[in-house]
């Protein structure tokens, strides 16, 4: 299980051990809002410190509809951006920082 300084064992009574050599992954939030939307979306990303950031929209067939960030190396803190669905439908908005990635589902309703 991760924690703030690295990962921990447990068993059945307690933490048997905890590895600091390991740091804790997700150091960053995604998201975006309005949700659904009908024109754009805000895309709002927030770094506990500076990071190297990909950003990219994708259909649901897996086609990359939009890059908004190409690893660049962004800042700490709260960073915002803005996407216009080109038609109808659900996205994936799929962040990466520092080679760790999440996603979110978004709609894009008329």
């Amino acid at each position: 299980m991760g924690t703030e300084n690295g990962l921990s064992e447990f068993q059945e009574g307690g933490i048997v051990s905890v590895d600091n050599s390991i740091p804790a992954i997700k150091k960053f939030n995604l998201k975006v809002f309005p949700n659904p939307f009908q024109q754009s979306t805000t895309v709002c990303i927030f770094l506990e410190k500076n990071a190297d950031v990909t950003l990219e929209v994708f259909n649901l067939l897996g086609q990359k509809v939009k890059t908004i960030l190409q690893n660049q190396n962004q800042t700490e803190g709260k960073h915002q951006y803005l996407f216009s669905g080109n038609s109808e439908g659900i996205y994936l908005v799929k962040l990466t920082v520092n080679e760790i990635s999440s996603a979110q589902k978004i709609i894009h309703a008329k």
